[in-house]
C-alpha cells in the first residue's frame, strides 16, 4: 500500500470506540452539480469522513450523492463519518434541534457522526443566514454562552 493511500485509509481511535477517517472530504462547492459530482467521486475512491454544514447550503446535493451510493450498496452507512455544522443564526437552544433535523433532512440521514458550532458566535436568529441592519451592519445576538467563548473553555 501507498503512503497516500495508507493516509486515505488510516483511522483514528475516539474515546468512546469509535473511529475516525484521518483524512475527510470537505464539501464546500458552490455549485450543486459541482457538489453532487464531486462528492460522489470522494465517496467511489474512497473517502468516509466528509465535512458538511449548514452555512455551505449545500447539504441537500450531498445527501444526494452520498444516499445514491448507498443504495447501490457501495457504502454502508457505517463506514461514513458524517459531521455537519450549526450556523450561527442557529445558536439559540429553541433554534438548535430543529436546525439538527433539518440538516439531517437535507442530508437523508438518520444519524450524524458528529455536530459541531460553526463559529462561537451569534447572528441574530431567524431565516437569513446573514442578518443585517439598514447600514449593512451584521447582526449579532446574545445566544448565551456561545457569545462567551471563555465560558465555553472553562475547566
Amino acid at each position: 500500500m501507498s503512503e497516500q493511500d495508507e493516509l486515505r485509509f488510516r483511522k483514528i481511535p475516539l474515546n468512546n470506540g469509535r473511529n475516525i477517517p484521518a483524512l475527510g472530504f470537505g464539501t464546500l462547492i458552490p455549485d450543486p452539480g459541482d457538489t453532487l459530482r464531486a462528492t460522489r467521486t470522494a465517496l467511489e475512491v474512497g473517502f468516509r469522513q466528509f465535512d458538511c454544514a449548514e452555512r455551505y447550503r449545500n447539504e441537500e446535493a450531498v445527501g444526494q450523492a452520498i444516499q445514491g451510493v448507498l443504495r447501490e450498496g457501495k457504502v454502508q452507512r457505517e463506514d461514513l463519518f458524517m459531521a455537519t455544522k450549526l450556523w450561527n443564526n442557529n445558536h439559540r437552544p429553541e433554534r438548535v434541534e430543529p436546525a439538527f433535523e433539518a440538516s439531517l433532512k437535507r442530508l437523508g440521514l438518520e444519524y450524524l457522526d458528529l455536530y459541531l458550532i460553526h463559529t462561537p458566535f451569534a447572528f441574530q436568529p431567524g431565516a437569513d443566514q446573514d442578518p443585517r441592519d439598514q447600514n449593512g451592519n451584521l447582526l449579532t445576538g446574545s445566544a448565551g454562552p456561545s457569545d462567551f467563548p471563555t465560558l465555553v473553555w472553562r475547566g
